[in-house]
């Protein structure tokens, strides 16, 4: 006879191995999205400014942040629709209730998957513009860890944040447009706040 905990096991990686089978594509877009932002630009910097031997990081941000300041809340959007899609397919939640998936378990496996798949596109690019830099600037690595630090924190930050949100707000929609639109507000209504706060 089969323990529970042996159980459990089973399907906690079985569960595991299917949502990364399915959504693997999510992180790869992600990462080459994120890595083409912020580290060509970079690059074109470095590249420009090799004969003054200095390239600001700040000024790198403050030149190419567009991209990547609305790009992030979007994809940590669309991966928590994806990785939760499920629960708008009355089918899809039959079918693992039946197998006795819990749904704390089920909920924890698609929550912590789909943080991944929003963190590590970022921390991989933010890691290629941090050798990048340091291999044409050495010298600078002081001034420029720390703002590469502050900077990637925030990206990290900002995007758990927002995929938090978002989750959130997917579970308790009842219909994929639903779950769309609110999610689409949701991702955009920090930008707006920002923005509104930067006018006044």
């Amino acid at each position: 006879m089969t323990s529970p905990a042996y159980s459990d096991r089973r399907v906690f990686w079985h569960e595991l191995r299917l949502t990364v089978r399915q959504f693997w594509l999510l992180p790869v877009v992600g990462a080459v999205y994120f890595f083409l932002v912020m580290n060509l630009p970079l690059l074109l910097i470095l590249d420009s400014y090799s004969y003054s031997g200095y390239a600001n990081f700040d000024m790198y941000v403050q030149g190419y942040d567009a991209g990547i300041q609305y790009a992030i809340p979007v994809f940590a959007g669309l991966v928590a629709l994806c990785v939760f899609f499920f629960l708008f397919q009355a089918r899809a939640t039959d079918t693992y209730f039946s197998l006795g998936v819990r749904r704390g378990t089920l909920f924890g496996i698609r929550y912590l998957t789909g943080a991944v798949f929003v963190a590590l596109p970022l921390l991989l690019a933010c890691l290629c513009s941090l050798f990048a830099q340091l291999a044409v600037q050495p010298v600078f690595y002081g001034v420029f860890f720390r703002s590469w630090l502050y900077v990637t924190l925030l990206m990290l930050v900002g995007g758990l944040a927002m995929y938090s949100l978002a989750v959130l707000v997917i579970t308790l929609c009842g219909t994929v447009s639903e779950g769309v639109v609110y999610t689409l507000l949701a991702s955009i209504l920090p930008l707006l706040l920002a923005w509104i706060a930067g006018s006044v």
